[in-house]
């Protein structure tokens, strides 16, 4: 798959948070994310679909922790330093 895109992590959050079917549920973006992350064992199906309604993901283990992680991860800062100094 390469690159997490911002809809991939919004799928991700939201087995993680709710596990209830996902609101745009048939678009192409979210699709190839469920199957990601069905693939990658980070969600599980819960409720599979029935007559118009879209099936439900839960995240497992692996992808709590993965979500874990994005939690745990600092956020950037600006580093100011004095522009005559040359860094090797």
């Amino acid at each position: 798959m390469g690159k997490i895109l911002p809809i991939d992590l919004y799928v991700l959050l939201h087995c993680y948070i709710f596990g209830d079917p996902l609101s745009d549920y048939d678009s192409e973006s979210t699709q190839r994310a469920i199957k990601y992350f069905l693939d990658e064992d980070m969600i599980i199906l819960t409720k599979p679909g029935v007559k118009g309604v879209p099936s439900s993901y839960s995240a497992t283990q692996k992808g709590h922790v993965f979500v874990e992680m994005l939690r745990d991860t600092p956020f950037p800062v600006i580093s100011w330093k004095d522009p005559r100094i040359i860094e090797s």
